[in-house]
């Protein structure tokens, strides 16, 4: 259709579109109490490739150790809401069976069995959601799993931000948005100026205090002391893993931990940056 003769055009819309979507690791609060968990982040922790830069070594083995505990859930644990449906089904059909039928004794312990998982299953289920919709000040049987999912999603709503208005103009990209919130701050908190005069603390006598511990070295248990203190089921990102996870797995993981906070301690902090965007707890806040 030509539009040399007309101020319209056509337009055409496609709802085939792909949406990529980004692969995202959650770190299940559950997972350290099952059987093979260690085995798994052991094994992927230490067959990692040999990288002489502590922090990208870190952000080397917290990836592969987050494929390896995916795989593993999806092959030894799989779908909890597919394992309840499946325990669903099969207990309707033997329900169903047992109308037209007496049950043997074997069936009858298979009936009873699935009905023992389908309870447990149900609790796992309640606890994961608990957990993702972080509500801990509620007692046991206070809510159902339905309002933990529905407290989650509210959250996850709450804190993304879809657009911001810059001089009365709605900006909505990310890059736009970037630059707003840099530029706002940078006004409201204001850059550093070079001073024509200082103070002299000597002669106004001001207290002096020793700060040369400030400056000492990161010790073991001062490290994980801080990470144990932490929210146990929260982690620092979207990718990152809970401190429940460091507190499980610290003794596979404390010792290239360690050598990454000795670094810093030292002055070698290339590649800091790449710890942080795996989610590895900064050093500074220790």
């Amino acid at each position: 259709m030509s539009s040399s003769t007309s101020d319209q055009c056509p337009l055409l819309l496609s709802l085939a579109a792909e949406l990529k979507s980004v692969w995202r690791f959650l770190f299940e609060a559950f997972w350290p109490k099952v059987d093979g968990f260690l085995d798994v982040v052991e094994g992927a922790w230490t067959l990692g490739q040999i990288i002489a830069n502590p922090f990208k070594r870190i952000s080397a083995k917290m990836a592969a150790t987050a494929k390896a505990l995916t795989t593993w859930n999806d092959r030894f644990i799989g779908s909890n809401t597919k394992q309840i449906l499946l325990a669903n089904e099969l207990i309707l059909r033997l329900y169903v069976a047992m109308e037209s039928r007496a049950f043997s004794m074997e069936e009858r312990g298979f009936w009873k069995l699935f009905k023992r998982k389908l309870l447990g299953l149900a609790s796992v289920e309640r606890t994961i959601a608990r957990h993702r919709s972080r509500i801990t000040w509620l007692a046991g049987g206070d809510a159902c799993t339905k309002f933990f999912h529905l407290h989650a999603n509210h959250r996850r709503r709450k804190n993304f931000i879809a657009q911001l208005k810059v001089d009365g103009v709605l900006v909505s990209d990310h890059e736009s948005m970037v630059v707003a919130v840099d530029s706002f701050y940078e006004l409201l908190l204001g850059s550093a100026l070079e001073r024509g005069s200082s103070l002299d603390l000597d002669f106004l006598g001001v207290q002096t205090h020793d700060l040369s511990e400030l400056e000492a070295p990161f010790f073991e248990d001062e490290v994980w002391g801080v990470i144990r203190s932490q929210e146990l089921d929260k982690a620092l990102g979207p990718n990152g893993f809970s401190g429940r996870c460091y507190v499980a797995c610290s003794h596979i993981i404390k010792q290239d931990a360690m050598d990454a906070f000795r670094a810093l301690w030292s002055g070698g902090c290339r590649g800091l940056h790449v710890a942080n965007q795996a989610g590895f707890p900064s050093p500074q806040a220790c």
